[in-house]
């Protein structure tokens, strides 16, 4: 089990790392990225079908499952809408 499988608790996530490029991974360092951003929200979870992107006006859209749920976040977390076909 991973950090982030307690950190969010069973549910799905957006997190977003910060990549200083050019970047490597170094075996034997502790060389993780940094979290930039994240999103989880208690009914935000896909077993297998999901993405999200960075929006030009800074938000963040999120596709979710194959019920197809649309959210759309800004940066504090607070959800603008959220559409479930």
């Amino acid at each position: 089990m991973n950090k982030y499988q307690n950190k969010y608790n069973g549910q799905s996530a957006v997190v977003e790392f910060e990549l200083n490029l050019p970047y490597e991974l170094v075996a034997g360092e502790d060389d993780e990225l940094s979290i930039a951003s994240e999103f989880t929200d208690s009914s935000l979870y896909s077993l297998s079908t999901s993405s999200a992107g960075r929006m030009s006006n800074g938000n963040t859209l999120i596709g979710e499952g194959t019920a197809v749920t649309i959210w759309e976040v800004i940066e504090s977390g607070e959800v603008l809408w959220k559409y479930t076909n």
